[in-house]
């Protein structure tokens, strides 16, 4: 009836991709996902851990696309497109009539298409011609040694290359003779469910429990099969709001078992495990079918409005309802994972304005413009630089008190780092390099000993679990 009286012709697989299905969708719970034949392909490509595009990562305010970084060695990198650069037309549609969905698709085309983007840079106009390619991404940040024997590892997402990519990196740092490791998830947004049940594996026991799932149609409780071959250190895990889904389930698993002090923030909370299904057309639906439970029994799932039932399903109330971690330390339900230390690096009125604005990013296209340097990687700003800095914003009618800009002149400068290395080396370099300055960092490395204190009180290093073997009969610890 639609299709034969509307106004305008209409689109079946518009109107049917893109609101019929994820209507009824959003209906149900807020994660269960539609894929059309494009975002299908996006989806394959990230569970194998890499995609296809010209490598740019955007942020949308006041209707403007501002080019955060290039991914390393991307297409975008390789052309010279820069952190703070506006992006003004895609292939001369211009950008502020395009919707974020439509620019990223654009920007994630399939290998071999070509894009062309025109940027603004200071005011001059760039066009740039940019062939997609297939940009294949680790999972897994190479070893940082922060002080001698403390060891930085950060899992930026799940896939299926990220338990291999972990275990290659653990042993070199036992090679190097590894006493703490700082385990970073922030960020993480999760991913296979098989990919964080490998990880747990390989810091726990053989034969503790990493995650449950309980559904109505599949239910299943998962332990370690191989553990951690008694390789004890202490852990501590960095956590945020925006750690989600199968990074929540690792980090839950690692503190109900008392195996890692977790600093940081609350995680997210999605505790539901989606399964990929496979329909006509090229198309899939991710749908819902259980939650994910923690080995304490937790369920780290927020809570939604369940349009159909007419209510918010019932999640324990944070801070209300206490779950035992094997030791007896309570932990919650109800909003994710609740830290066993608490911090959150809070932005105030200066650096909020500097943040939204894109001050630091926007000053460095800027001074490149005027001087043509050599940028290796510890660079540092010099008061020159700095200087200039304050010369831009007053310029650029940025509002602030001198004694603001003294009181976060260490800031700036590791901002104004931050945004020259990524221009230069990109995102995913600029991130190993920035490790040893990150304060959150520096705060897990005076929480070891927390973490430390946390295995001897749990006593897991005396703990001996006997095996027996269904063939031989043969027993081992």
């Amino acid at each position: 009836m639609v299709s034969a009286n509307f106004a305008d012709p209409v689109a079946p697989e518009t109107a049917i991709y893109h609101g019929a299905i994820p209507g009824m969708l959003r209906v149900l719970d807020p994660h269960s996902t539609f894929f059309d034949q494009q975002e299908f392909r996006k989806h394959i490509e990230a569970v194998h851990g890499h995609h296809s595009g010209v490598g740019i990562e955007l942020a949308y305010q006041n209707c403007q696309f501002i080019v955060v970084g290039s991914h390393t060695n991307s297409p975008s990198q390789r052309a010279g497109i820069r952190s703070g650069d506006l992006i003004v037309a895609i292939n001369g549609k211009p950008a502020d009539t395009m919707k974020l969905s439509e620019v990223r698709d654009v920007l994630t085309s399939p290998e071999g298409t070509t894009t062309q983007i025109s940027i603004e840079r200071d005011d001059h106009k760039l066009n740039f011609n940019l062939k997609a390619a297939v940009i294949s991404r680790k999972s897994v940040l190479g070893v940082t040694w922060i002080r001698p024997r403390i060891a930085y590892l950060a899992i930026l997402v799940f896939n299926e290359s990220t338990p291999l990519e972990l275990e290659e990196n653990l042993k070199k740092c036992q090679q190097e003779g590894m006493e703490g490791l700082i385990l970073d998830l922030r960020d993480n947004p999760g991913g296979t469910m098989r990919s964080a049940v490998a990880v747990g594996d390989q810091f726990l026991h053989l034969g503790e429990t990493i995650l449950s799932q309980e559904g109505r149609v599949f239910s299943a409780t998962f332990t370690a099969a191989h553990g951690d071959g008694g390789r004890e250190y202490p852990v501590v895990i960095l956590v945020n709001h925006n750690t989600a889904s199968a990074a929540e389930a690792v980090a839950g698993a690692l503190q109900d078992h008392d195996r890692a002090w977790v600093l940081g923030d609350n995680t997210y909370g999605k505790g539901l495990v989606q399964t990929v299904n496979v329909l006509p057309a090229g198309t899939a639906l991710a749908l819902v079918k259980s939650r994910y439970y923690t080995p304490s029994g937790r369920l780290l799932q927020r809570r939604h409005y369940n349009f159909i039932l007419g209510h918010y399903e019932r999640t324990d109330a944070p801070g209300l309802v206490a779950w035992m971690t094997d030791s007896g330390r309570p932990v919650y339900a109800g909003a994710g994972i609740g830290p066993d230390e608490k911090y959150v690096s809070e932005f105030d009125r200066f650096q909020s304005l500097l943040t939204k604005r894109f001050a630091c990013m926007k000053f460095t296209n800027y001074y490149l413009s005027l001087h043509p340097i050599v940028v290796d990687e510890g660079w540092q700003p010099g008061e020159a630089v700095v200087k200039e800095f304050y010369d831009y914003l007053k310029q650029h009618r940025f509002t602030f008190t001198d004694a603001e800009f003294v009181e976060h002149n260490e800031w700036v400068r590791q901002r104004l780092r931050q945004a020259m290395l990524q221009t230069v080396f990109g995102l995913e370099e600029t991130q190993s390099l920035l490790v040893k300055t990150d304060v959150m960092v520096q705060r897990a490395v005076n929480e070891m000993p927390k973490a430390q204190a946390l295995l001897e009180f749990a006593g897991r290093t005396q703990q001996h679990v006997r095996l027996t073997c269904a063939n031989c009969g043969a027993t081992r610890q």
